[in-house]
């Protein structure tokens, strides 16, 4: 280190390498300035720029070169860095450089008999091109944006003109200083454009703005005692050279007294300052917010009270990334949407493949780092049938689904697309401007008919698309925390930056983030990192959570409007009775980017997931829509008996069950307690015969109930009840013996023996009915296995 810097001092001399480090210093600090009022600018791009910039002006200006020469090729060269930087162009200028030294050689080389091969070199010029043109028409429509009043934040156009402003900055400071000898000229523009954007921004901590200003003054002290030094060595005047010890003994106090002004500055008020600027230039504020917003310098409100997030109370739950999958094969529910006939399984190629549906739950807008939430809302009741847009966008068509929820989910509705109406009465929580949180009906339901508009755009039509979006768009669904790392943002604009329209830096961020892997085997986040971040470039592996965050977080610093949408997927479809069969393992997250005339267009990131396949070009017409009419009855008498069949079973049960209870035990009260317990035995002799137990005549009632227990310790060892086997051991015991004593023996039952022999009759038989289910099934798999293993016997 030594060494380079007695080489430096050597080459350059010490007091020009203390005027160059000076002006690096001085014009980085700067660059770290506008990063900090504009935290998604690449700080070590804007650093990178300054030093480029200041080192090449610094050594043209050196040079012999005319100052029409040296400041344009300043100019080309700065353009060449931001292609590379900026337009992720460096493979591409570097194909086209070695096509060209490869050509060079070719036609110097006299031995070199064939024709030079001239289109690799005509291909590695149109792709370089290609991508200078895109970054270049990307920047003028941003212009054209703001030209007409619209702010419009694009990191790739913004990120090119902050470099811009900081390359010709750091260039002219460089030549002001070496070539003309004016540090404070050098300086107006930077000067400038500082006051301008902490004004505007109303930065109160101005720590920041008095550490370039300090280097810049030390900067100008030398700058100017050596070309004065320089002028009284041209004219003869003698001077001493302690003259620089005494400057620096000035220059040190003033030094440290705008140290001590910046640290007192935070506690020195002025409120009533900042008060009286912004009334005289309000109008101006206003004309320049749009050009101010494009660029990603926004003014930092006055501290208020922070308004605490809203989650919705009742509502689906509240989607914490890190709490894991929740995954079952446990239905949810059915889905029919008319679509596609009921067709056999196998139906051949001319069954057509049903549509990639996507059943929304709920919409989610703010992203905290950590996790989603829904921003304030309010909720409006509608009638059933009753529509609740009155407008829709482009390209849509409606689709009526029949839903049948197989599980509880708390009236939450569930359907396709842009929720239209549904068929009960139902609620809607809206944040604003039509912008639907989520629904879901008073009282829950088992089934119910929605309706709800699917885009149909093509590939086309949203590549065509173009234009600022709406105010309310662009203050909800470009919302990122502050502390988002900066490699989220560059990895943003690297992958956006050649992408020639909105579509296509959507399919560009869904494309890297599908060569992620899918897995459920993960970790659990660590509470104080930015979960996209550490799915990006840290764990590079998840499930729908992970992918879709990362999607709506890098659309978002790409200047896409995004936002994360929970629910199902599409499911399995049944072909048989045409509908979806949805189970708690399709539970998925996805992320939606808006389109101007075209509304919120769902993607797949996810790699574990089928891409969502669009037309290539249009094959809908947008005006195929008629008013929508209100929905019919919620369930047809078919579908209402079909439904209610089976509570209806179980009534009829309920009802019978202790009617014959009760029937039965009035029968037996008016018999005597030995003809009653004679009867209830020889029940027990049918049971036994309905489970294959051979009954011969002369058969005791031991050896009946051995045989009894033989059956049950057999369904005891196959189902493990032993519970159940032991009480009905005792039961069957006791009734035995108390038969036993009645019929041959000198006891003569009571009331009190009536009344157990009964009870224990009772259920005795729930559990020998029971055991009779149970030898029924094996009875039917024992014939499944025989007709199975004949017709495998038959194929042979």
């Amino acid at each position: 280190m030594i060494t380079v810097v007695r080489w430096a001092i050597r080459k350059v001399g010490a007091r020009a390498l203390l005027i160059l480090l000076l002006l690096l210093s001085s014009l980085a600090l700067c660059s770290q300035v506008i990063h900090s009022l504009i935290h998604t600018l690449d700080s070590s791009l804007l650093l990178r720029m300054v030093i480029a910039g200041s080192l090449l002006t610094w050594w043209l200006a050196r040079s012999k070169l005319h100052t029409q020469v040296a400041l344009p090729l300043a100019a080309l060269c700065g353009l060449s860095i931001l292609a590379i930087e900026v337009g992720q162009l460096g493979d591409e200028l570097l194909l086209s450089a070695r096509e060209i030294v490869r050509l060079g050689i070719q036609q110097s080389n006299t031995h070199y008999l064939a024709l030079p091969e001239y289109q690799p070199l005509g291909d590695a010029l149109s792709t370089l091109a290609e991508g200078i043109v895109t970054l270049a028409v990307r920047v003028v429509d941003w212009i054209r944006l703001i030209a007409a009043q619209s702010t419009t934040y694009d990191p790739v156009a913004a990120t090119i003109i902050w470099c811009l402003v900081l390359w010709v900055i750091s260039c002219w400071a460089a030549w002001a200083i070496r070539r003309l000898g004016s540090a404070l000229l050098g300086f107006l523009p930077a000067l400038f454009l500082l006051l301008a954007i902490t004004a505007y921004a109303g930065e109160s901590d101005l720590t920041l703005f008095i550490w370039p200003m300090f280097a810049m003054l030390i900067l100008m002290i030398v700058v100017g005692h050596t070309t004065r030094e320089a002028e009284w060595a041209a004219a003869g005047v003698d001077y001493s050279e302690d003259i620089r010890f005494d400057i620096a003994l000035v220059a040190a106090p003033i030094s440290a007294m705008l140290v001590g002004i910046a640290w007192l500055a935070p506690t020195i008020s002025l409120e009533k300052i900042a008060e009286a600027v912004q009334q005289a230039f309000s109008e101006p504020v206003r004309q320049v917010q749009p050009v101010s917003g494009s660029l990603g310098l926004v003014r930092r409100p006055a501290a208020t009270a922070a308004l605490p997030v809203q989650r919705a109370p009742g509502l689906p739950r509240s989607h914490l990334i890190g709490a894991g999958p929740e995954l079952s094969q446990e239905p949810v529910m059915d889905i029919s949407t008319g679509d596609l006939p009921p067709m056999p399984p196998y139906a051949g190629p001319a069954a057509q493949r049903p549509h990639q549906y996507y059943w929304r739950s709920s919409v989610y807008d703010h992203y905290s780092g950590g996790g989603w939430s829904s921003s304030a809302y309010n909720v409006s009741e509608y009638s059933g049938g009753s529509s609740i847009y009155t407008n829709t966008v482009a390209a849509q068509r409606l689709v009526r689904q029949l839903v049948q929820m197989k599980a509880d989910k708390g009236g939450l509705i569930h359907n396709a697309g842009l929720l239209q109406a549904a068929d009960g009465n139902f609620r809607v929580a809206w944040r604003s401007d039509g912008d639907l949180f989520s629904a879901f009906f008073d009282t829950g339901t088992d089934q119910y008919r929605v309706d709800s508009y699917i885009s149909t755009a093509s590939v086309d039509e949203l590549r065509n698309v173009g234009g600022a979006y709406p105010e309310w768009v662009k203050k909800r669904y470009l919302q990122l925390p502050d502390d988002v790392p900066q490699r989220v943002y560059n990895l943003a604009r690297d992958l956006a930056a050649t992408a020639p329209t909105y579509y296509d830096r959507a399919e560009a961020i869904q494309t890297y983030l599908r060569a992620y892997s899918y897995t459920l085997d993960l970790p659990l986040p660590p509470q104080d990192r930015d979960i996209a971040d550490y799915f990006l470039f840290d764990l590079k592996r998840g499930y729908c959570d992970y992918f879709a965050t990362a999607m709506v977080v890098l659309a978002r610093a790409a200047g896409l409007p995004a936002r994360l949408v929970i629910g199902y997927a599409t499911g399995t479809y049944d072909s048989m009775n045409a509908r979806y069969v949805v189970t708690e393992m399709d539970a998925h997250s996805w992320p939606e980017i808006y389109f101007k005339e075209y509304g919120w267009i769902e993607f797949e990131p996810t790699s574990g997931l089928a891409i969502i396949d669009r037309p290539d070009t249009s094959q809908h017409s947008t005006n195929e829509f008629q008013t929508l009419a209100p929905l019919t009855p919620r369930y047809e008498l078919l579908d209402r008996v079909s439904m209610l069949l089976p509570q209806i079973v179980f009534a009829v049960l309920s009802c019978l069950l202790p009617a014959a209870i009760i029937v039965d035990l009035y029968v037996i009260s008016r018999m005597s307690p030995r003809s009653a317990i004679t009867r209830l035995y020889g029940r027990l002799v049918k049971a036994a015969g309905q489970m294959a137990i051979t009954t011969v005549p002369g058969l005791t009632a031991y050896e009946l109930q051995d045989l009894l227990l033989q059956l049950i310790t057999a369904w005891e060892e196959n189902t493990s009840h032993t519970r159940a086997a032991g009480a009905v051991t005792a039961d069957i015991d006791n009734l035995m013996s108390l038969y036993v004593r009645c019929q041959f023996g000198q006891y003569h039952p009571d009331n009190r023996d009536r009344w157990i022999s009964w009870r224990t009759w009772l259920h005795a038989y729930l559990v020998l009915t029971m055991i009779w289910l149970w030898q029924k099934t094996l009875f039917i798999r024992r014939v499944a296995r025989q007709n199975t293993a004949r017709r495998l016997a038959s194929n042979r």
